[in-house]
């Protein structure tokens, strides 16, 4: 399947029997795909960003746990994250993640659930107990995502300070 080629009408049934999804690491090739889901929710051009996510994550040496949801050679999400440790005074191992983005034709079809259970997968693996994330108050969309897979508001406070 090409990139131009629209999701086929079954790909609910795909993505939730999951037996053509693939859930895979991440590859260089994978940053075009990326970077358009990314602006389709934000609206921004964070290639960049991602690409230095991306470059981190296909690191031999790190915790980061970075997954793609490709159904043939199309890139229907992504989510990168990392096992942090000692993070914040915190010495347990927590998983946290920094970006997702699942492609709005593919939204709402199980694709999201999928990374996220895949991520969680290797988290566990990775020794992680948690799994946390930063939201924007705008982030809606996210927000009920991950409030339909348990996610609830953390005790931490978040404090921040201009810098001039």
């Amino acid at each position: 399947m090409s990139m131009a080629e629209p999701i086929p009408p079954d790909l609910e049934e795909l993505c939730l029997e999951a037996p053509e999804l693939l859930l895979r690491a991440p590859r260089e090739s994978d940053l075009d795909a990326m970077a358009r889901i990314d602006a389709e929710w934000s609206g921004v051009d964070r290639r960049e960003y991602l690409r230095a996510r991306l470059g981190r994550a296909l690191r031999p040496d790190g915790v980061t746990l970075a997954r793609v949801a490709a159904l043939g050679d199309r890139v229907l999400g992504f989510l990168v994250g990392e096992v942090t440790r000692g993070e914040y005074g915190r010495v347990e191992p927590v998983a946290w993640i920094d970006t997702v983005g699942v492609g709005r034709d593919a939204a709402r079809k199980g694709v999201g659930r999928a990374l996220l259970d895949d991520f969680l997968r290797h988290a566990r693996a990775a020794g992680a107990t948690r799994v946390r994330t930063l939201l924007d108050p705008e982030q809606e969309a996210l927000a009920e995502f991950l409030d339909a897979q348990g996610f609830r508001m953390a005790p931490t406070r978040v404090v921040e300070r201009a810098l001039r």
